[in-house]
Formats: structure tokens, sequence, C-alpha cells
């Protein structure tokens, strides 16, 4: 076997390695983000539970009742979209390949990826075009592209900052880019995958770097045209 099969398949195999830990990454950020939910979800229905029992009607503390339902329902409603997002995500591994929307793609990711960004107070913004046209491609592969590099920027990103997520149409395929204007700061973190590993992926499903620098990455993905 000549040695850049050998590199190849070593690099494969660092690949599938990482994959395995940006899925387990991937669950571990949605059950933390679900727990929390329900928890407060828990303590309302704790709240009216111990509302009933002292004070034996509804009438006299309606406006807590209705605020707490409330709350109830909102966390309800972010849990059911979670759920939602992992239940896409999964099923993207269904298929090796299969035609999707860029867009859809990273509305999946950014919503089971916003536990990241919450203990330093960081946001997305998503400025998604909406005549991006269809990729045929690896799904599961390009989720895993996706993260791996918006993770670089999540870990060096000062509290309080937000990372713009742009896509756009372009020669019958689609560009992505993730953008910081400021609060970039240096960081001795470990990525889940190495460079190298990035290269193959990219390699692998033919996208290529329009631009890369400290605070933005630009790629481009083939349309199915």
């Amino acid at each position: 076997m000549e040695m850049t099969e050998l590199d190849d398949q070593d690099k494969c195999e660092k690949m599938r390695v990482a994959q395995l830990q940006f899925i387990g990454k991937i669950l571990s950020l949605f059950t933390h983000q679900l727990n929390n939910h329900l928890a407060i979800i828990k303590d309302s229905v704790g709240f009216l539970d111990d509302l009933i029992k002292i004070k034996g009607q509804f009438k006299d503390d309606i406006s807590e009742i209705t605020n707490t339902m409330i709350e109830a329902e909102e966390q309800i409603e972010k849990a059911t979209v979670l759920s939602k997002r992992l239940n896409s995500f999964g099923h993207r591994m269904d298929n090796a390949f299969s035609t999707f929307s860029i867009n859809d793609i990273l509305d999946e990711l950014l919503v089971l990826a916003s536990r990241a960004t919450i203990q330093k107070r960081l946001s997305f913004e998503r400025d998604f075009s909406p005549d991006v046209p269809p990729i045929y491609s690896d799904p599961s592969k390009v989720h895993f592209l996706l993260f791996c590099l918006m993770e670089r920027f999540l870990k060096r990103m000062k509290a309080g900052g937000c990372i713009r997520v742009i896509t756009k149409a372009k020669d019958q395929g689609c560009t992505v880019c993730f953008a910081v204007e400021d609060g970039i700061c240096d960081s001795e973190e470990v990525w889940l995958c190495s460079d190298e590993v990035i290269e193959y992926a990219k390699s692998s499903l033919g996208c290529k770097t329009m631009e890369n620098n400290p605070n933005s990455i630009t790629l481009f993905f083939e349309g199915m045209g």
C-alpha cells in the first residue's frame, strides 16, 4: 500500500473519531439545555401546587397563576424546538448523501449549540439568504465541519460577543461565513479537531475556503447545478 493511501486512511480515521466526539458534544449540549427547561417547568408546577394547598382557591392569585402558566408554556415551546432540531440532526445521518439547504443545516446547528453560548453571554446573528440553491452532499459531515469551524470562534470570543452567520448564493452554489466584528482574543483551548482533520473534511466534501482571517471565515459549497 502506498504512503498516500496510508495517510488518507489515517486522516479518515481521525475524522471519524472527531465526528463521534462532535455527536457526543451536541448530545451533551442538548441534554443540558433540555434539563434546564424541564427544571423550570417542574418548579412552575410546584409553585402552582403550593398556591393551591396554601390559598385553597385561585381567584385571589390569578395573576401569579397566569404568569406561571405562561412561563411554563414558553419553556415547553423551547424544549419542543430543541427536540425537533435534534430529531432533524439525527435523521441527517440516515443517508450518506442527500439534497438539503445549507440554511436548514445551520439552523439546526445554531439551535443545538446554543448552550455553548450561555456561559459567556454570546449570541448568534442569522443572516441567511432565502435564495441559496440546494446542495447534494454528506449532511452529517457538513454539520461536523461547520461546528468545528464555529467552535474556534466561540472559544476565542470575549463575553457578550456576537457571531454573524451569513449565507449567500454564488456561482450556482452557496457560501457560508462566520464573522465576528470584535471580541476575539487569544486562546489556549483544545479544539474538537485538528487543522489536518478540518482540511481533510473540506477536501472530501469538495468545499473551498474563500476567505480565512482571525475574525472570519467563508466557505463555498457547490450547488446541484
